[in-house]
């Protein structure tokens, strides 16, 4: 199964690391505000 790793950088100019095996999906979730935690504070 093949993963990936991204690199977001966030609206307070700090850089947001994560991974999934679905990067269409995961940035589509990032960009709709629909993943909680700090990603949803920071919106990239």
């Amino acid at each position: 199964m093949t993963f990936w790793t991204y690199l977001l950088h966030c609206a307070d100019r700090t850089y947001y690391t994560g991974h999934t095996d679905d990067l269409d999906k995961r940035v589509y979730q990032h960009q709709q505000g629909v993943l909680g935690g700090y990603g949803k504070k920071e919106m990239p």
